[in-house]
């Protein structure tokens, strides 16, 4: 994950892995762009990846890249979500956004540059 998170073009701040017993893993690396997250079910063949940036100088899909080769995948799904766009300016109809009208006591707030909008890239890696 670590070498995944350099390989992107990300700053590494830290990392924290913990190993269950008998087997599996579950691990963050956090760094400047946000942070790179794993969950292992080695007893499935199994291991659930999200990868959130921020910016434009990390690339997510090039730590995705490196991990479904390094995990040596047989299978490979990932879903690209938005962060940071307001709920209006989503596409209707897009699973799992909800374009719900904001209460008039809810502060408004304002819409974020599209310059600094986050990324979040999901990748979930069945392996062989």
């Amino acid at each position: 994950m670590v070498e995944a998170a350099k390989v992107a073009r990300c700053h590494v701040i830290k990392d924290v892995f913990h190993k269950f017993s008998p087997h599996g893993v579950s691990g963050v690396v956090v760094v400047s762009e946000s942070h790179l997250a794993i969950h292992t079910w080695p007893e499935h063949g199994y291991a659930a990846v999200d990868l959130f940036t921020c910016g434009d100088q990390g690339d997510p899909w090039v730590a995705y890249e490196y991990l479904a080769k390094g995990l040596k995948a047989g299978r490979v799904s990932a879903m690209e979500m938005l962060r940071g766009a307001m709920p209006q300016d989503a596409p209707m109809g897009v699973p799992g956004v909800h374009n719900v009208p904001i209460p008039a006591a809810a502060p408004v707030r304002e819409p974020v540059p599209a310059m600094v909008r986050p990324r979040l890239r999901v990748a979930a890696i069945a392996g062989a």
